[in-house]
């Protein structure tokens, strides 16, 4: 794995506006079904492990070699992250997310 002295080994994480956007409704949706603690809690172990160890955490999806990323996908219930980590300097591009279906008991 790669070391970035520069910033003490932490990878930036970046997103878009249209992704924030989709973490508010998520959030909201989340609200509404009495999901919104286990929401932030899986937003707050994801995001600190995407500052850290973004190639340990998921599953890798594919590779778009072009651009020096590798795709990957995590799921913290209830939220499912695709993101993208770059392989020559520490950057997170957070692609997309969603919520888990709702388990009926």
């Amino acid at each position: 794995m790669a070391s970035f002295p520069s910033n003490g080994g932490m990878y930036h994480v970046l997103s878009s506006d249209s992704v924030a956007k989709v973490f508010r409704r998520l959030y909201l949706q989340a609200k509404n079904e009495g999901r919104a603690d286990a929401f932030m809690s899986a937003v707050h172990q994801i995001g600190h492990r995407l500052i850290r160890a973004p190639l340990e955490l998921g599953e890798p999806m594919y590779r778009l070699p072009g651009m020096h990323l590798q795709v990957r996908q995590v799921a913290v219930g209830p939220l499912l992250i695709y993101f993208a980590v770059h392989d020559q300097r520490p950057l997170v591009f957070i692609k997309g997310a969603a919520l888990i279906p709702k388990e009926n008991a």
